[in-house]
C-alpha cells in the first residue's frame, strides 16, 4: 500500500514554553513583528496582505502592537468589531521534497464567539491554489500559547510557493464585536520529507508471504542518510532490535530551496538529497503489527512514521455464513478494488453499501456493478443500502440535507421511483437485498401503517428485481414489528449505546414462525476508551452471543471508523480486525449446540458446521480447565494462531483467561454427552437422614450401540447409592437410570459440585468425565446471618429466618460457637414474615475470623438446615 505520509498531519496543538524546535529543521521563513519587519512605520508587516470582501471589512484594526510578546516586544493584533479578519504572509517558496513544519504564537482578548487559527495553502508557479491545512481553533487563551501544524507536505508535485494565514473567524451563531487575536513569532520550517510503500494494498498479509516495505526519502541535506525499522505487536512489545537501513541515493541530487547558513543567516545554494531504501521484515506468526519508521540526521531522529499490518493464518471459510460488513460511504475509505480483496481475507460474508447512483453517473454505476460481481465470485452477499438519494430528488422532497428513509419511502413512489430505476435496472441482475436506509435510521419505528407502506414498497422493487428480498433497520429496545404476512424480508435491530453480549441476548428478539430474517449491527467499543485487549474481548463475546441467539445477519455498522472500526481510516488494518476475522471464520454458517459445565467454571458456547465442533471459551480469571472433549484438540487464539493442547492424562489442559479463544477438535458425541447429561432433581430437600430418589438422563449420541457405565462422585459425607450405574443403549437411545442420595446430619444448605465419571464402548473405549451440581435446600426456607462486635466487646449474631412455604412452621435453632456453650432459640409458628433472633457471645473479639455454624431443625417435620459462616467484626 502507498502511504502516502505527507497527508499525516500533527493537529495543533498548544506545546509547553519549554518546547524545542526541531533541531533538523530548516528555517525557510520567521516574523516576530519587530520594528524591523515594518520598514515604513505604518504598523503594518511588510509583504503581509489582508483578506478584503464580505465579513472581512477593511475597518476592522490590524496592526503591529507594543506588547509584553512571546519573542521580543511586539505582536500583531486582529481586533474586532463585527467581522472576521485573516493576514497572509508574502508568498514563501517550497517544494515537493520537503515536508513543513508552521509554529505560531497566539493569545486572544475578550472572545466569546469567535475563534483564532492558523492556516497553510500551497500555490503552483502560475499562483493557482492547490490546498490549504489548518490548524485548530481556539477560543480563550489568555497566555501566549505555542500552536503547531505539521508535519506536513503538498500533495502536489508542482507546489511552489506557500502563504501563512493569521485567522480571526466568525463564530456559528453569532459575532463578538469587542475582543482581539495576538498572533507572534511565525516561524516556518522544513524538514525531509519521507514516504512509505508495501507491496500488498492492504496491508492484510497470508502467513509466509514476503512483507516488502519500500521507504523514499528527499530534502535530507547529508549524504546517504539511515533509518530505523522496528516492529511492535498488538500489546505495543518490540518484536526485537530495530534494524537500520542506508537510504541508499540511485539518482543524482535534485536541486533544492536554499538553505540557510547557521552563522550568517544568509542562505547559500544546496541540493538535497534523494534516495531509497527496502526493509523485508520477517514475521512468522499471525497477528496485528504495527511498524515505527525513524529517519535518523546527525543530531539525532528528524522524522518518524508508523503504520500497521497483520498477518492472517489460512482458515477454512464456510460457503454460507452471518458476519459482515456495512460500508455506509462505499469506496470512499479505499477503492472497490481494494474492497474486492480485502473483504474474502476478513471473514465477510455480506456487505452492505449505498447504491442509488443518478443516472448521470455512468461511470460509477459501471464500477459498482464490477464490484458486485467479484464479491459474487467469493461468495459474499451483497445488501443495497437505499438511502443517499441524488440531488435532483433531495429537491423534490424538500430537504438538501438528510432525509431518513421513512421521509422517502412513505411518501408516494412516483417521487422516488424513477430515480431509483437506473441503479435497479444495472444491480439487480446480481443483487437481491435491499436495505431502506442505513443501519442507524430507525425511522420507520411506531409507524402505524408499516406493513401497508412497506408491501408498496416490495412491490414496485418486484417490477425489476422478482427476487427482491427488502428490510429496514429498527431499534432494538422498542417492541419488533409483526404482521401475520409480513412485506419485509429481514429486520436490522441496532441499539444505541451498544449492548454487551448479555444485554443482546436478553433484548435480541427471538425468532417466529413468521421467519422473518433477524440481523443486529455491533459497534466495537471506542480506540480511545477502552485498552485492546478490552475492546478484544467485548467485540467476540458479542458475536458469539449474536450467533448463539440466532442472529442471520451480524454486522459491523462502521468497520473504517477511527474510533469505533475494525480498520483505520486510511485502509489500513486495525487491532480488531484479526480477532473479527478468526471468529467469522470459525463460527460462521455453524448451528449452536450449547454449552458445558467445566471444572473452574470459564464461560463457553459450542457451535457445530459440517460435523465439526468449535468451542468459544474465556473466564475472567485465569485459570486451567482439566477436561477431555476429543483426542487431538487444538486452541485458537482471536488472531488466528493455533497449538495442540497439552495433556494430564487422558485430559487436555485448556489455559482460559478475560480474552476468549477457540478450541477445535471436539469429539461431538462426547460433547453432546457432556451438553445433555441432566439430574432428574437438581434440589434435594433438606432432609437429613433419610433417601432422596432421583436419577440421571442418558442418551446414545454415538453411531453405534453402546455399553458402560457412570460412576457419581458426590461430596464425601454424602451417601450415593449406587454409585456405579450401568447401561446399555442403541443408537439414539434415550434411558433415565435411577438413584439415591441420602445427606449427612451436618450438610449444609448450598451448591454442591459432582464429577460425573463415564465409562463405555463405543467404536473404541471412552473415559471421560462430566461436570454438574446438586443444590441442597429447595428454596422453601432460608436463613441469612450477620455479625458484629458491640461497645462492650461482645459478639452479636443476627439470625434472619425466611418461611416461603403456604404453611406455619417451628423451628428449633442451636447455635455452635467453638469453645463455647451451645446458644438455643425457638422460632414458633414462623408466616410468610421474616423472623429475627439475637444472639450474644462474650469476648467476640477472639471469634472474629472463626467458623460458626446454625442449625435450624423444625419441630415435628423432616427439614433441617445447616449454615456455617465467619463470624466478622
Amino acid at each position: 500500500m502507498s502511504f502516502l505520509l505527507s497527508l499525516l498531519i500533527v493537529a495543533a496543538q498548544p506545546a509547553a514554553p519549554t518546547d524545542a524546535r526541531n533541531p533538523d529543521a530548516v528555517q525557510v521563513f520567521h516574523c516576530g513583528f519587530e520594528p524591523t519587519t515594518d520598514h515604513d512605520v505604518d504598523g503594518w508587516p511588510d509583504g503581509w496582505t489582508r483578506k478584503h470582501g464580505p465579513n472581512y471589512p477593511s475597518y476592522l484594526p490590524i496592526r503591529i502592537v507594543e506588547t509584553g510578546s512571546a519573542e521580543g516586544n511586539y505582536a500583531l493584533r486582529l481586533g474586532l468589531n463585527g467581522g472576521a479578519a485573516v493576514a497572509y504572509s508574502p508568498p514563501i517558496e517550497v517544494g515537493s521534497l520537503f515536508s513543513y513544519v508552521l509554529e505560531v504564537f497566539l493569545k486572544t482578548e475578550g472572545l466569546k464567539h469567535d475563534r483564532a487559527f492558523i492556516s497553510l495553502t500551497f500555490f503552483d508557479a502560475e499562483g493557482k491554489e492547490l490546498e490549504t491545512f489548518t490548524s485548530q481553533s481556539h477560543q480563550n487563551v489568555a497566555d501566549w500559547k505555542k500552536i503547531r501544524l505539521g508535519p506536513l507536505a503538498a500533495t502536489h508535485e508542482n507546489a511552489h510557493t506557500a502563504v501563512i494565514g493569521l485567522h480571526l473567524e466568525l463564530g456559528t451563531d453569532f459575532a463578538d464585536l469587542h475582543g482581539a487575536a495576538l498572533f507572534d513569532d511565525v516561524w516556518l520550517a522544513r524538514l525531509p520529507h519521507m514516504t512509505l510503500n508495501t507491496n500488498r494494498v492492504d496491508n492484510v498479509y497470508a502467513l509466509g508471504t514476503p512483507i516488502e516495505i519500500s521507504c523514499k526519502v528527499s530534502g535530507v541535506f547529508e549524504s546517504n542518510p539511515t533509518i530505523q525499522c522496528e516492529l511492535f505487536d498488538v500489546d505495543n512489545h518490540s518484536m526485537g532490535p530495530p534494524e537500520v537501513q542506508r537510504v541508499e541515493s540511485k539518482t543524482p541530487s535534485l536541486p533544492a530551496l536554499a538553505k540557510p547558513d547557521a552563522a550568517t543567516d544568509s542562505v547559500a545554494p544546496n541540493k538535497a538529497f534523494v534516495g531509497t531504501a527496502q526493509w523485508k521484515p520477517t514475521l512468522g506468526r499471525a497477528g496485528f503489527y504495527r511498524a515505527r519508521v525513524v529517519l535518523e540526521g546527525n543530531s539525532g531522529k528528524v522524522l518518524e512514521r508508523q503504520f500497521t499490518l497483520v498477518v492472517v493464518a489460512p482458515q477454512n471459510r464456510s460457503l454460507l455464513g452471518e458476519f459482515g460488513w456495512t460500508l455506509p460511504r462505499g469506496d470512499r475509505s479505499i477503492p472497490f478494488s481494494t474492497l474486492a480483496e480485502l473483504l474474502p481475507q476478513a471473514g465477510v460474508y455480506w456487505a452492505k453499501f449505498p447504491v442509488w447512483i443518478s443516472e448521470k453517473d455512468g461511470d460509477k454505476l459501471d464500477e459498482l456493478m464490477h464490484f458486485v460481481e467479484r464479491l459474487g465470485l467469493h461468495g459474499i452477499e451483497p445488501v443495497g443500502l437505499l438511502v443517499d438519494p441524488p440531488d435532483e430528488l433531495r429537491s423534490q422532497l424538500g430537504d438538501s440535507s438528510s432525509l431518513s428513509a421513512a421521509a422517502i419511502f412513505l411518501g408516494p413512489s412516483e417521487l422516488w421511483y424513477g430515480s431509483l430505476e437506473p441503479a435497479l435496472n444495472r444491480l439487480s441482475v446480481q443483487m437481491h437485498w435491499w436495505q431502506l436506509g442505513g443501519d442507524g435510521d430507525v425511522s420507520f419505528v411506531g409507524n402505524a401503517d408499516l406493513a401497508q407502506r412497506i408491501g408498496s414498497v416490495k412491490k414496485e422493487l418486484e417490477k425489476i428485481d422478482h427476487d427482491a428480498h427488502l428490510g429496514f433497520s429498527w431499534r432494538m429496545l422498542n417492541d419488533p414489528p409483526h404482521d401475520k404476512r409480513p412485506a419485509w424480508d429481514f429486520v436490522s435491530f441496532t441499539a444505541d449505546p451498544a449492548m454487551t453480549d448479555q444485554e443482546l441476548g436478553q433484548y435480541f428478539p427471538a425468532g417466529d414462525a413468521q421467519a422473518t430474517n433477524r440481523w443486529v449491527t455491533l459497534e466495537p467499543l471506542p480506540r480511545g476508551d477502552y485498552a485492546v485487549n478490552d475492546r478484544t474481548a467485548d467485540l467476540v463475546c458479542r458475536m458469539v452471543a449474536a450467533k448463539q441467539h440466532g442472529a442471520k445477519g451480524i454486522f459491523v455498522s462502521r468497520p473504517f471508523d477511527p474510533q469505533c472500526g475494525l480498520m483505520n481510516e486510511d485502509g489500513t488494518p486495525g487491532e480488531l480486525l484479526l480477532p473479527w476475522r478468526t471468529t467469522a471464520l470459525l463460527l460462521g454458517g455453524a448451528e449452536y449446540l450449547g454449552s458445558i459445565t467445566l471444572p473452574e467454571g470459564s464461560q463457553n458456547h459450542i457451535f457445530s458446521r459440517d460435523g465439526e465442533l468449535v468451542m468459544a471459551i474465556w473466564n475472567h480469571r485465569n485459570v486451567k480447565e482439566k477436561i477431555y472433549l476429543g483426542d487431538e484438540l487444538r486452541q485458537w487464539d482471536v488472531s488466528g494462531n493455533s497449538q495442540e493442547l497439552p495433556r494430564d492424562g487422558s485430559d487436555h489442559v485448556i489455559s482460559v483467561g478475560a480474552l476468549p479463544s477457540f478450541i477445535v477438535g471436539l469429539n461431538e458425541p462426547v460433547v453432546r454427552w457432556n451438553i445433555d447429561f441432566a439430574f432428574e432433581q437438581i434440589q434435594l430437600p433438606s432432609v437429613v437422614g433419610k433417601p432422596h430418589d432421583n436419577s440421571i438422563q442418558l442418551k446414545n449420541y454415538f453411531r453405534q450401540g453402546i455399553m458402560g457405565r457412570v460412576r457419581l462422585h458426590t461430596p464425601t459425607a454424602w451417601q450415593t447409592f449406587p454409585q456405579a450405574i450401568g447401561f446399555k443403549l442403541a443408537v439414539s437411545e434415550e434411558t433415565r437410570e435411577p438413584f439415591t442420595v441420602r445427606l449427612p446430619f451436618e450438610a449444609t444448605n448450598g451448591r454442591y459440585p459432582v464429577r460425573v465419571d463415564v465409562e463405555l464402548a463405543a467404536d473404541r473405549e471412552y473415559r471421560f468425565s462430566i461436570y454438574r451440581y446438586l443444590e441442597v435446600g429447595a428454596g422453601d426456607v432460608s436463613i441469612d446471618v450477620t455479625s458484629h462486635l458491640t461497645a462492650s466487646g461482645d459478639l452479636e449474631i443476627e439470625q434472619y429466618l425466611t418461611n416461603r412455604t403456604k404453611e406455619l412452621l417451628d423451628f428449633k435453632c442451636s447455635l455452635y460457637v467453638p469453645n463455647r456453650r451451645r446458644l438455643v432459640s425457638q422460632v414458633i409458628q414462623l408466616g410468610p414474615e421474616r423472623d429475627l433472633k439475637r444472639y450474644r457471645v462474650p469476648n467476640g473479639k477472639e471469634l472474629i475470623g472463626k467458623v460458626i455454624t446454625l442449625r435450624a431443625e423444625e419441630i415435628g417435620g423432616e427439614r433441617t438446615y445447616n449454615f456455617r459462616f465467619v463470624a466478622k467484626e
